[in-house]
């Protein structure tokens, strides 16, 4: 269903599940850790380790157990494979509908921040990769700032940095998004899994107050304020 804007919304944006695919950075830091094992057929191991990873079982390590009987392959220590999958520029797009729908927001003049949680440098690598980083102010990420979603920290920030403004957050996961945007009055917009997501959506598992105020099955049917 569509969902329109507050009239001059500030714009705040989750990053992974929302803006890109968390699936697409797992595939690529598998295959970034499968090139460094120097192994004959890193694609297959690639592969191999998104099998593992689908079907519950410990990946890194079996990947690393793995190429150690390739003849040739590269040893390399679990601390460093995990760096490497970490901090490695991913290969990384933006969903077709966040393209078009950050389009619009540039056209309208319309700001944006980003609240994100996980690792200052993964995140800002997969920002590089997306290549949008110039477009957010503020970027909050919960290593960075000392606290993760739902602590309503990042989100102050962001009404600090535009005061008296309207607000609309948009994630992907009840269990925590929600939250602290719901009850500091924002527009709060729910992006549903479209059956890729790493992680399922459990409505039944958000926390009381965490339910977002809206949900939408593609960022095309949020509709800018006329």
């Amino acid at each position: 269903m569509d969902t329109v804007l507050q009239p001059s919304s500030v714009v705040v944006l989750d990053l992974d599940d929302t803006l890109c695919s968390e699936r697409d950075f797992l595939i690529s830091g598998y295959t970034a850790v499968s090139m460094a094992l120097g192994v004959a057929d890193p694609g297959g191991l690639s592969a191999w380790m998104v099998d593992r990873y689908d079907a519950g079982d410990e990946v890194i390590g079996a990947a690393i157990g793995r190429a150690a009987r390739e003849p040739g392959s590269k040893g390399l220590e679990f601390s460093e494979a995990l760096r490497i999958y970490r901090e490695h520029l991913p290969d990384l797009s933006l969903r077709p509908d966040a393209r078009r729908f950050l389009d619009r927001l540039v056209a309208e003049g319309l700001p944006m921040a980003l609240i994100t949680d996980g690792r200052g440098l993964t995140q800002r690598n997969k920002l590089a990769a997306l290549g949008i980083i110039d477009l957010l102010d503020p970027v909050c990420i919960s290593e960075e700032i000392g606290v993760g979603k739902p602590n309503p920290t990042a989100f102050s920030r962001v009404m600090e940095r535009y005061p008296g403004r309207a607000y609309s957050y948009i994630g992907d996961n009840p269990r925590k998004d929600f939250v602290a945007p719901n009850a500091l009055g924002w527009q709060s917009i729910c992006l549903l899994d479209d059956g890729k997501n790493i992680h399922q959506q459990e409505f039944t598992e958000a926390p009381d107050g965490g339910l977002p105020g809206h949900c939408v099955e593609s960022l095309d049917q949020i509709l800018l304020p006329l």
